[in-house]
């Protein structure tokens, strides 16, 4: 859970009774917490001046201060944006901004204008130009482009935007991914690189198809990689199986893509059918990045095969993967089918039982047609016949045995498990199909099986991302007047998103070269920190101001902790002293 904090206010402090100590009359204290770290980043993408310079600003305020301030919010732990201006009550905006700011000049009237002149000037288009930024200055690979989209929920009748007019999304009802189909939505689009980082992003009309939208982004990848000098073979599209339609694979006769076949496909049933059946599998063992999976959660252990399918005409690979953490939906189903079986056999064994026959031959054409009448696709039925005396009335002579008038034939039933047929219909529900067009590995661009599976699986990153741009601390209740304004919206989530992955990146980076690993969770060392254990360590960071805001310190020494996060992050212990425009502009 994210740990949202508020920041102290300013107090002016006097010595004690008997203190020989004085202090400045502007001595302040300040909780400024992960703040810093979150500026530099900002500062360092430049997005600041960025924004400036193609967007309008309010009085008092520029356009991108107040951008900077939505994005610090929203990682600290969000307020509502009618609140942002509380946000910075008595939080150092000096070091923050690189220029004293006042706390009301984060206003909801100065916010509400910068958002709409984001819409203004085209938030998916200043978004792109904050993304390739980040590619050049933190080195981003693109080599693997993962796309997805999610849908957000709005609280609001918005009666005024529920069909798209020119620019501006429409906020209706659609497929709702959280199931909540009772709530108007909009949808959300990422592309991400490696490391989970947006590269491209935009909001997207509430009844949005994820086919359509892939579609769409496929043409809008193409220009905007080709404009940054990027050819179509430099990178390969991943996405989930919502690619796959007719539309979309003619899109990609010339693009290379790494997709999964979704499972109503009669190619994908044969595919897993026939690996299974053949079992020569190529061991992979665990792919998890994180060495040190929980005792109660062991990484999955992979084993892949490869053929190839026909999709409308054209020939794709096709990876076949089997994961020990079976996919639990079909899991699910086949226990379903299992109890079913178990509970069909009950009844049927029951009614038989009570049905005895006088006639040896009724008895075995019953149990005969019973066995022809009645399949089960896991289980083995027998009968057996049991003859049953049925004795004459009257007690029999002393020594003598009772007199048999007759026989009863009564059908016993049994129901033997086949557990061949039951192993491998769970090999089979543990399985998938990677569909792809890219050559194999002998090519120079070419992958190996084992390398298209890795590389389908940072697909998991996007929808982690999602996640956080849904996390309620984070987004609340999305409220706004206008339409427009929660495109605008939609460029600080993203943009708070990369700041997020990019501190994240770069402490993962800088602990895997070095191969050593950093405090965690419960005290813990970890080799994978995250962005929440940096706000979570930095939250009690309080510094002193004075001399009109000329002199700073730390009002307590970092910890060792603090430290080697800074270290890790590559930042000096000054980003708590000193605004981070000085460090940077003395660095360079």
């Amino acid at each position: 859970m994210r740990m949202p904090y508020r920041p102290k206010r300013t107090s002016t402090s006097t010595p004690a009774s008997g203190d020989s100590l004085r202090l400045p009359s502007d001595f302040g204290d300040y909780k400024v917490a992960c703040l810093p770290v979150i500026a530099h980043f900002l500062q360092k993408l430049g997005v600041t001046a960025l924004v400036d310079s193609e967007v309008d600003s309010p009085q008092n305020i520029s356009s991108g201060q107040v951008v900077a301030g939505m994005v610090m919010d929203t990682l600290a732990g969000r307020s509502p944006l009618y609140k942002l201006h509380e946000f910075f009550i008595g939080q150092d905006t000096g070091l923050l901004f690189g220029g004293d700011l006042k706390a009301g000049d984060f206003n909801d009237n100065n916010v509400g204008k910068v958002l709409d002149n984001i819409h203004a000037y085209g938030a998916s288009k200043l978004f792109s130009q904050v993304c390739w930024r980040a590619c050049q200055r933190y080195d981003l690979d693109t080599r693997f482009l993962h796309y997805d989209t999610t849908s957000v929920n709005v609280h609001g009748d918005y009666a005024a935007y529920a069909e798209q007019t020119g620019d501006t999304v429409a906020i209706t009802y659609g497929h709702s991914k959280d199931k909540r189909p009772d709530m108007k939505q909009f949808m959300m689009e990422a592309l991400c690189v490696k490391g989970s980082v947006p590269l491209l992003g935009a909001v997207l009309s509430g009844n949005t198809s994820d086919k359509k939208a892939n579609n769409a982004e496929l043409s809008r990848v193409a220009s905007y990689l080709k404009k940054n000098g990027l050819d179509r073979s430099a990178y390969i599209y991943v996405a989930d199986s919502a690619l796959v339609s007719p539309d979309n694979l003619e899109a990609l006769l010339e693009q290379l893509f790494i997709t999964r076949l979704p499972a109503n496909y009669k190619a994908e049933q044969a595919a897993i059918a026939a690996a299974v059946d053949a079992g020569r599998w190529q061991e992979l063992g665990t792919l998890a990045e994180n060495p040190d999976p929980s005792k109660n959660r062991p990484s999955a252990r992979y084993k892949i095969a490869e053929t190839t399918v026909e999709l409308y005409g054209t020939t794709y690979r096709a990876v076949i993967v089997h994961s020990s953490s079976h996919d639990k939906r079909r899991t699910r189903k086949l226990d379903k089918q299992l109890a079913a079986e178990k509970e069909a056999f009950a009844k049927l064994d029951k009614a038989t039982l009570r049905e005895p026959l006088a006639c040896a031959d009724d008895a075995r054409r019953r149990a005969a047609a019973l066995l022809r009448e009645n399949h089960y696709n896991y289980n083995r039925l027998e009968a057996e016949i049991v003859a049953e005396p049925v004795y004459a009335r009257g007690r029999p002579k002393q020594g003598r045995p009772r007199k048999v008038s007759g026989y009863l034939h009564r059908i016993h039933l049994r129901l033997n498990e086949n557990s061949e047929a039951i192993t491998r219909a769970r090999e089979l529900a543990g399985c998938f199909v990677l569909l792809s067009n890219v050559p194999p590995s002998d090519r120079p661009e070419g992958l190996d099986a084992a390398a298209i599976l890795r590389a389908y699986k940072e697909q998991n990153g996007v929808e982690m991302n999602f996640r956080f741009l849904k996390d309620p601390v984070i987004v609340n209740d999305t409220f706004l007047k206008k339409a427009e304004r929660i495109e605008a919206l939609g460029f600080i989530l993203l943009l708070s998103l990369m700041v997020w992955n990019l501190i994240q990146q770069v402490l993962r980076e800088h602990l895997e070269e070095h191969r050593k690993s950093i405090l965690g969770w419960d005290k813990k060392q970890t080799h994978r920190p995250t962005t929440l254990m940096v706000i979570f360590y930095f939250q009690h960071v309080s510094i002193f101001k004075w001399n009109g805001g000329c002199s700073r310190r730390l009002s307590r020494p970092l910890l060792p902790h603090q430290r080697d996060y800074l270290q890790a992050l590559g930042l000096p212990e000054s980003i708590f002293t000193t605004p981070v425009q000085t460090i940077l502009k003395n660095k360079n």
